[in-house]
């Protein structure tokens, strides 16, 4: 029973295709050559999609000839890239075929799916209205006042039936340029506040210390880059609540010239598909569901943005190393344009090169020790770096203490910090090691 029905509605939908087919006449030569969006997309100021539950409402900004913003149902940024390819798809498509007016019940014209409505600057408007899928899944009814209807390519279909949901902006904050002030503030803890100086980026709050200037552009761009995966549009006073935002886990606060922006995490989002958490920006009246995976990295403490670097110095002042260890010849690199060389020619220049920017690199695991802090140890090794005019740029001592502890002291000031093995190893090398 199952086999002969799967049969007969096979042989139904290939029978109304084929009367689909012979009903079909081929599109006149210059309907087929004119796109179905009779508009140049540079000159469309505005844009109007009417469906069956809602009406879109879109302008291209005024400032940036890019950018579009939604005007209604609610006023946001619109996806840009959404728009633009709206836009593009319905500009390069040509329809496949011409059909009579009589068709406009079959396609589902009479109340159509969508309605668009482009709007140049001149005043002209193009329409587009859209219906439904042919039976063959590669075309879609659609129809404008020049081809009258038509079959068009079903991506074309797909693109022009965006709803004000497909078409806001995710990103939630506008590219922020300029910062100069951080604020990162939590129940129960000191704030953590930055602040932009003529050197770099410095820790003021809870404690004084430079900060690592890589680690904030990284922590900036995900700011930057928090995306919502939805929305929860004009939420009730319990509805905050329970997304947490009565005290927000964290609020972080930028201030730059142009103003200041807060970002507030709240609790997890129980209705999300995948783990998401809440977030408002500023006083909106929305809260957005970020994936865990975006608000990772967020959330961070003084320690994990602190410089922690050994060597403040900038590697391109590097024109000489010293590998120095007791009772074996020095190994010394010199500066050759861009590439780092050696009086022993066996060596690789790219083993050299990685060494010399692990060096720069080299981190403390802690705050710096003051003199006398730390066991004294001879040194395994010391590294002198120099600069072209011969100038000693800075002498480390490296140690390895007792239980597995490995030391670095500076000279002249004998500070000391402690690294891990790993940078260790990058840094323990003899000249076979670079070979």
């Amino acid at each position: 029973m199952r086999t002969s029905t799967t049969l007969f509605l096979a042989l139904a939908t290939l029978a109304l295709g084929v009367w689909l087919f012979l009903a079909e006449r081929p599109a006149d030569r210059d309907k087929v050559r004119a796109p179905l969006l009779g508009a140049k997309p540079e000159e469309i100021q505005s844009i109007r999609i009417e469906r069956v539950d809602e009406v879109v409402l879109l302008e291209r900004s005024a400032n940036h000839a890019t950018r579009w913003r939604i005007t209604a149902p609610r006023a946001e940024r619109a996806d840009n890239r959404r728009v633009r390819a709206l836009i593009d798809t319905l500009s390069r498509a040509r329809p496949t075929r011409s059909l009579p007016d009589s068709m406009e019940e079959a396609g589902d014209l009479v109340h159509p799916r969508a309605r668009l409505e482009f709007t140049s600057h001149d005043g002209t408007v193009a329409a587009v209205e859209i219906g439904r899928t042919a039976p063959l899944g590669e075309s879609a009814y659609i129809r404008t006042p020049a081809h009258g209807i038509v079959l068009a390519p079903a991506d074309a279909a797909f693109a022009a039936d965006r709803g004000f949901d497909d078409l806001r902006e995710r990103q939630l904050l506008e590219p922020l340029s300029g910062v100069e002030t951080i604020l990162l503030s939590r129940p129960g803890l000191p704030d953590f506040r930055l602040a932009r100086e003529a050197d770099g980026w410095r820790i003021t709050d809870p404690l004084d210390a430079p900060a690592d200037q890589a680690r904030i552009s990284t922590w900036l761009e995900r700011v930057n880059g928090l995306r919502a995966e939805r929305f929860l549009d004009d939420p009730d006073p319990a509805e905050f609540t329970r997304a947490g935002f009565d005290a927000p886990a964290l609020a972080i606060r930028l201030r730059s010239a142009a103003g200041e922006r807060t970002i507030a995490l709240g609790r997890s989002d129980p209705g999300a598909e995948s783990p998401a958490g809440w977030v408002r920006i500023d006083t909106e009246p929305r809260l957005a569901s970020v994936a865990q995976e975006g608000l990772r990295g967020i959330d961070v403490s003084p320690e994990q943005l602190r410089d922690r670097r050994i060597l403040r110095l900038d590697p391109a002042d590097f024109a000489t190393i010293e590998l120095r260890r007791p009772g074996t010849d020095t190994l010394a690199l010199q500066r050759d344009g861009e590439q780092w060389t050696s009086p022993d020619s066996t060596l690789d220049s790219s083993s050299l090169e990685r060494f010399v920017a692990d060096l720069a690199d080299l981190r403390s695991e802690v705050d710096p020790v003051p003199p006398g802090g730390l066991p004294s140890t001879p040194p395994s090794f010391s590294v002198e770096i120099a600069d072209k005019l011969g100038q000693q740029l800075a002498v480390l001592d490296f140690a390895e203490a007792a239980d597995a502890v490995f030391t670095v002291r500076s000279r002249p000031d004998g500070q000391q910090f402690v690294i891990g093995p790993h940078a260790w190893a990058r840094l323990d090398k003899r000249a076979e090691n670079l070979r």
